[in-house]
């Protein structure tokens, strides 16, 4: 996991795995790794689970090059600060990190 190299901002803890042999002049893309609820929190380290380690794997990122992001959610379950409104059962949210946005739902009560 020592391949996920830690960073916060103003709105939630994230770790980020850059692209094996990087190139600057190369564009990739960015799997976003979703924690659920048992790696909600402020270490920025429960968020890892077990399938970051098979993305973290050598062979599978010399096949796969990517970026491969894992914020992780305070303890109100999909960050307190981020906006949300509902819709029935559902929770519409948006949230930002430089030059990235990503729009997620929940369902609300379902584990």
């Amino acid at each position: 996991m020592d391949l996920y190299e830690p960073h916060a901002d103003e709105e939630m803890p994230y770790r980020l795995m850059n692209p094996l042999d990087y190139d600057s002049s190369k564009r990739y893309p960015v799997i976003v790794s979703l924690h659920g609820g048992g790696g909600t929190g402020s270490d920025n380290l429960k968020q890892l689970k077990v399938w970051n380690q098979h993305l973290a794997d050598e062979q599978r990122r010399q096949d796969f090059p990517c970026y491969v992001l894992a914020p992780q959610a305070d303890i109100c379950g999909m960050g307190c600060t981020s906006k949300s409104s509902k819709q029935s059962s559902q929770s519409y949210r948006r949230w930002t990190w430089p030059g990235f946005m990503l729009w997620g739902i929940q369902w609300e009560g379902t584990g």
